[in-house]
């Protein structure tokens, strides 16, 4: 495998480790929203990026290489039955980028890709993937992100704060918010996972 190939795996795992909305409780014990989350999070473990925990001021530390790299979750798009995704806005401390990273249906996820990420060699091989792996029952995912500038991030997170704070129609406005953040995303890749319920 090619360095830019491991690159490419690494990407997937980290994104793994840092896209998701679940808890650490008592005696390190996760607590998840789904099943998935929770198999995604042990698979991103097994690949060497160990989410280890999220103090009070949001700060997620990924234990990887033997040292902890710390990422800042500014906000959780929830998912939902009608969104069909949910995605994380983080902030990478060492280097100071801000991403949004979005996982969800890939008929989802499709719509809301770059024009280049939609005619990328990624994107083909992921639909590939994703349909054979639906006919055998799987439950599928595309992965996709992109980094998100500062100026447009801030004016984006005043907008969310006003949408949390408003009395009517809290749910929708934030909804509302969150969607402006998703698009012109990039496809870094795709997941399958076994229903053994």
């Amino acid at each position: 495998m090619g360095h830019k190939d491991n690159e490419s795996l690494n990407r997937v795992i980290l994104f793994m480790s840092l896209c998701h909305s679940v808890i650490i409780g008592e005696n390190n014990k996760f607590n998840a929203a789904s099943p998935d989350e929770l198999a995604l999070l042990n698979a991103a473990k097994q690949f060497g990026h160990e989410f280890k925990s999220k103090d009070e001021k949001n700060i997620m530390k990924i234990f990887h290489n033997n040292k902890y790299i710390e990422y800042e979750l500014h906000h959780i798009c929830e998912f939902s039955s009608a969104r069909k995704r949910m995605s994380v806005v983080v902030e990478d401390k060492q280097t100071n980028v801000i991403k949004v990273m979005t996982k969800g249906a890939d008929s989802i996820i499709a719509d809301l890709l770059s024009e280049s990420s939609k005619s990328s060699d990624v994107y083909q091989k992921s639909q590939k993937f994703v349909n054979e792996y639906a006919t055998e029952g799987l439950r599928t995912l595309f992965l996709a992100e992109r980094v998100v500038p500062k100026k447009e991030f801030y004016e984006w997170i005043k907008g969310v704060r006003e949408a949390q704070n408003a009395i009517y129609n809290r749910e929708e406005l934030v909804a509302a918010e969150d969607e402006k953040l998703e698009k012109n995303l990039e496809l870094i890749g795709s997941t399958a996972i076994e229903d053994k319920l």
